[in-house]
């Protein structure tokens, strides 16, 4: 079998189409800057909400743990009460 050489491969190559900057409409002053600024208090609303989730989790592990405490002092009272 007879190789090809690269070169007489055609290669296409890309058309890119540029806009000119003259037909690209404006975005009025502040608007990127609001954009932004909503981008960021979404996130940041979301980051509350993950935090406030956390909290609540951890305000129960903290009572299920004042709970566990609580029985654990109850039983050594009574313990020693019997040891007595």
């Amino acid at each position: 079998m007879e190789g090809i050489p690269l070169s007489a491969i055609p290669i296409a190559t890309p058309t890119v189409t540029v806009i000119p900057s003259a037909t690209t409409v404006p975005l009025p002053e502040g608007t990127t800057d609001l954009a932004k600024s909503m981008e960021r208090m979404n996130l940041q609303e979301s980051e509350i909400s993950r935090l406030k989730k956390e909290l609540e989790n951890l305000q129960e592990l903290k009572n299920s743990f004042q709970t566990s405490l609580s029985k654990e002092k109850q039983v050594n009272k009574q313990i020693r009460k019997e040891l007595q």
